[in-house]
């Protein structure tokens, strides 16, 4: 079977858990016996603009379109030229549409290929929160609510064009069932080609050394980080931890208080797990799964996570995984019980819950069902 994998170039290049997800499913769909393979990178238009620069001009054009602002971010005359050239090409039985974002592409398909969509978030979430979050003139936040419900439109309509939809989350992935009962809906939280980390790990003891490892330019993830800054961080003793910030953007975090230390993007993931007792995941809202909770799992690192983080991840039975309200963090990171989770090793059956190689024999399970071609997926 031929496969078309569309994506963005910003989901394959880069760092951040969007990145790491695309990889994964990479990797699963290169694993299936009898898939051949073909990707369609798009270019990120004028990408040598500055950000705020295309996101005004995307915002712009939406304002006299049918689609929203984010697909004029991503897509124009160019990336649809260039999905009519590989398919012409390819001739795919199967196009894997990496992102809700690139569901206008599906006015470029005829009616042979079947669809599949990867989805990463309900991309109208994370619009409607990004917009309720803003300080903004009446007028512009009416732009802004028209620009929410033109994603809706393109989400539910894009979503019942599909064969399958694969969602990060079993939450996102109930927002597809709700759409139509004739979508195959499936969650898959994501999987780690690579061996898990196997070296040392730092003894538990005070203060201790805790991690948050995140993509400051992702808002879910910034609200967090400040939320440890102004909440809970003042209310730990001095000598109780030692947070380190890793991740592009975190470096503007730099000085906020006497424990905090912001490190920026590193070279080396390994450089996290090495150093860390645990990893905090203080994520208040936002939709899809948390991926740097999984991959901190997977290379045997323990995490504090708040409930929100947690929602859509399949059943973790694991000590190493302690689920803290958030008002109760600051007591949590002051009690015995920390200590207790920096001391604890991630289950074997955790390590593997979230490796490739188990995971794309679901996936091939799920494609081999829904999208049946002759000799494919045995």
């Amino acid at each position: 079977m031929k496969i078309l994998f569309v994506a963005s170039e910003t989901h394959l290049s880069g760092t951040g858990g969007g990145v790491t997800y695309t990889r994964g499913i990479l990797s699963m769909l290169e694993m299936i016996d009898g898939a051949d393979l073909h990707h369609l990178v798009l270019p990120l238009p004028l990408a040598a603009l500055p950000r705020k620069v295309r996101q005004g001009r995307a915002l712009g054009l939406s304002l006299f379109s049918r689609r929203p602002s984010k697909a004029h971010y991503l897509l124009d005359r160019r990336t649809r030229r260039l999905m009519r050239t590989a398919l012409s090409t390819v001739t795919p039985d199967v196009v894997v549409f990496n992102g809700a974002d690139l569901l206008p592409l599906t006015d470029e398909l005829g009616d042979h290929a079947k669809c599949v969509l990867v989805s990463h978030n309900i991309e109208t979430d994370i619009i409607a929160g990004q917009v309720a979050g803003l300080r903004v003139p009446a007028a512009v936040r009416r732009v802004l609510r028209r620009d929410v419900e033109k994603t809706r439109r393109m989400e539910e309509r894009g979503a019942r064009r599909m064969s399958v939809v694969i969602a990060i989350s079993s939450e996102d992935a109930r927002w597809y069932q709700r759409l139509s009962r004739k979508i195959q809906v499936f969650a898959l939280c994501g999987a780690f080609p690579y061996l898990p980390y196997a070296g040392p790990r730092l003894p538990a003891g005070r203060p201790l050394s805790v991690a948050y490892l995140a993509k400051m330019s992702w808002w879910p993830n910034r609200q967090g980080a400040e939320w440890l800054i102004s909440d809970i961080l003042p209310e730990l003793p001095d000598s109780t931890v030692d947070v380190h910030f890793f991740g592009p953007g975190s470096e503007q975090f730099s000085g906020c208080h006497p424990t905090l230390h912001a490190h920026g993007f590193v070279e080396s993931l390994e450089t996290v797990w090495c150093s860390a007792n645990f990893t905090l995941c203080p994520i208040l809202s936002g939709s899809g799964t948390n991926i740097k909770l999984i991959e901190s799992l997977y290379n045997g690192v323990p995490v504090l996570a708040t409930p929100h983080a947690c929602l859509g991840l399949p059943p973790v039975d694991d000590p190493a995984l302690a689920v803290v309200p958030p008002e109760e963090w600051a007591a949590f990171l002051r009690s015995e019980h920390a200590v207790a989770l920096a001391a604890t090793t991630v289950r074997r059956e955790t390590v593997e819950q979230f490796s490739a190689r188990k995971q794309a024999e679901y996936l091939a399970s799920i494609l081999g069902d829904v999208l049946p071609v002759s000799g494919c997926f045995d």
